[in-house]
């Protein structure tokens, strides 16, 4: 999987809890990644960076997907009770 990563974004502790693409857009992650953890080797949390980028677009299109079902849902039961009110 290839994603546009502009930047990431790093708390205090410099554990990364996002990204942002070029564009601006933001992708929360999932769990937070501890760069402390990795005792300097980049390269460790550059994967951890990548497998919760994963995981965490997964995540997102999971639950928009949920969102558009609830909604669609929503707007057939509505649906059903107008026709219902006008006969």
């Amino acid at each position: 999987m290839c994603m546009d990563v502009y930047r990431l974004e790093f708390l205090e502790n410099l554990d990364i809890v996002s990204i942002f693409s070029s564009e601006g857009e933001k992708v929360a992650f999932s769990s937070a990644i501890s760069t402390s953890a990795a005792r300097g080797a980049v390269e460790k949390w550059l994967l951890e960076v990548q497998e919760n980028m994963i995981m965490s677009v997964r995540d997102v299109i999971a639950k928009a997907r949920d969102v558009r079902q609830e909604n669609r849902a929503c707007r057939i039961c509505t649906c059903l009770k107008y026709e219902w009110c006008l006969l």
